[in-house]
């Protein structure tokens, strides 16, 4: 009978993410992607400043429209 935390024991790898790939000598090295983590960052970033436009020019047209109401209401 197999011993219980021998019998948890996956046979692959957890994440495909987190599989580490051998280089001609057979050392383990990360997988190059360094210059994906900025980029992502500078997307995130790029979105949200986006996002905050819009939200900063719909709030003034909304406003605008307000006045304009009630301006006519009176």
């Amino acid at each position: 009978m197999a011993r219980a935390p021998a019998a948890r024991v996956k046979t692959h790898a957890h994440t495909v993410w987190g599989a580490y790939r051998f280089d001609e000598n057979g050392a383990k090295r990360p997988k190059d992607f360094s210059w994906l983590r900025p980029l992502a960052f500078a997307a995130c970033a790029v979105c949200l400043v986006a996002l905050a436009a819009f939200v900063v020019s719909l709030t003034s047209a909304m406003q605008d429209r307000l006045v304009e109401q009630a301006i006519d209401d009176l």
